[in-house]
């Protein structure tokens, strides 16, 4: 056999199979064309339980911690109730004074501080029994406009707060306030 005339029909054979190629991928485009591309169906996971309400928690105080000029103190939120709920986000913080008015005070929620360093807030599922943390830190230097007796908290998503009295002097009124967390976050670095 001639080398120029199978070299031509390799050729020719590979033509063929592309153009069937092409016209096969064609005609599978257009038919296909009016049709919606099926997705799977999502995952049902099981339902989370509904977001903490104010009625379900207990306001307490932790432990607190110093250095450097900065004082800090973390606090809990106790599911006192029987079932699970959800919590994300930075609990509403506003300083009293003892006759229980406010303090014009600067709470600045923030994922870290010199006495810790949290996640990004995230949802997480407190069971009932358990605790969820959050710090408030300060400078700690000795001039503070006016000290707070009281803090008012209000748990993420409700309207109603929790008092708890706490002293301390907070620099110019301006304190820090973490994300609430479901482990200890005072002296926790991540």
């Amino acid at each position: 056999m001639n080398p120029h005339h199978l070299v031509r029909g390799i050729f020719w054979f590979l033509w063929l199979c592309s153009v069937a190629l092409v016209l096969g991928g064609c005609a599978h485009a257009s038919s296909s064309a009016g049709l919606t591309p099926t997705v799977p169906a999502p995952r049902v996971s099981p339902s989370a339980p509904a977001p903490c309400q104010t009625q379900q928690l207990r306001l307490a105080f932790d432990k607190s911690a110093a250095a450097m000029s900065n004082d800090g103190a973390q606090f809990v939120l106790a599911n006192q109730s029987k079932e699970g709920c959800t919590l994300s986000g930075y609990p509403a913080l506003q300083l009293l004074d003892a006759r229980h008015q406010p303090i014009r005070a600067q709470v600045v929620p923030s994922t870290e501080a010199y006495l810790y360093i949290t996640h990004v807030p995230h949802r997480f599922v407190l069971q009932a029994g358990k605790k969820a943390y959050f710090v408030v830190e300060w400078g700690n230097l000795g001039d503070c406009a006016s000290a707070p007796a009281f803090l008012r908290v209000t748990p993420p998503g409700n309207q109603t707060p929790l008092l708890l009295a706490f002293r301390f002097c907070p620099y110019k009124d301006d304190v820090e306030i973490s994300p609430l967390e479901p482990d200890q976050v005072l002296g926790v670095f991540a």
